[in-house]
């Protein structure tokens, strides 16, 4: 009885524990559901990763364009501001060779006027031409050292996720694992479970099976107490025969000497 109590409790035991390994299999299911989501999503941003990176090196590229057409616009207008100063030059000397002309020269020293007003008006409009490409210039020199860092960035965090994707894939191989090794316990639980129970239905059987012997062996001591008794009333019987036979040999023996006498007397009364 024992030994089939504490074959329930490990039968009980080992079912708990392979409920608890059960709950720790479903967890781990479910932790393996998460990470595959969660690379899924970390796929994604690679790929919107490389996209960035990829447009993100066609602005590169494009502003490089923008930057080396501004250095050919900044050229030009060096040429216009040399051609405005080389033309003010040229209208300040026809002024003074008008001036030289006297009334001859009046006309011309008008044109030559209007001329040297226009030079100076598109030499100040060179200038602020020139101004305004230089902005340009620097706020283009900003945003292709800006897009510098920022493509760095992006493949600094493509590197970055590639190394998490990585883990990740670490992750679900050693879940995997942890699944499997659970998976093997929980079989191996179920083993154990089941030949518990096919050992306590024997205990069982064999518990039946003792308490049938000791009943028969209780049946056959009181047999035994019986024969013991009946055996010594026999015992007590045959020397009550035994004694009635020793008396009536006795008996008999004094019978014999009584008709031995009764014979004599018999033949001494015959003539």
């Amino acid at each position: 009885r024992l030994l089939s109590s504490r074959i329930g409790m490990q039968s009980e035991a080992i079912g708990e524990i392979s409920g608890h390994v059960n709950e720790i299999s479903s967890n781990i299911q479910s932790i393996d559901e998460n990470v595959s989501k969660i690379s899924q999503r970390y796929e994604l941003l690679v790929n919107d990763s490389k996209t960035g990176q990829k447009d993100q090196m066609t602005v590169v590229d494009k502003v490089g364009e923008i930057q080396a057409q501004a250095g050919r616009l900044k050229e030009a207008n060096a040429v216009i501001r040399s051609i405005a100063s080389q033309t003010n030059l040229l209208a300040m000397n026809a002024s003074i060779e008008a001036a030289h002309a006297g009334a001859a020269g009046k006309g011309f020293a008008v044109v030559a006027g209007e001329i040297r007003s226009l030079a100076e008006s598109s030499a100040k409009q060179s200038k602020s031409i020139g101004d305004l490409i230089k902005s340009i210039t620097e706020a283009i020199t900003g945003i292709v050292d800006a897009s510098k860092l920022s493509l760095s960035s992006f493949q600094s965090l493509d590197t970055r996720i590639g190394e998490i994707q990585s883990m990740l894939s670490e992750v679900l191989a050693s879940v995997d694992e942890q699944q499997a090794g659970a998976k093997s316990l929980i079989d191996s639980m179920f083993v154990v479970q089941t030949s518990s129970e096919s050992i306590k239905k024997a205990s069982s059987e064999m518990q039946e099976q003792s308490d049938k012997v000791f009943s028969r062996m209780d049946e056959l001591r009181t047999s035994a107490s019986e024969i013991t008794i009946l055996t010594a009333s026999i015992k007590n019987s045959i020397g009550e025969i035994l004694k009635q036979a020793e008396k009536s040999s006795a008996e008999s023996d004094n019978n014999a000497k009584l008709n031995k006498e009764v014979l004599g007397l018999i033949d001494s009364y015959k003539i």
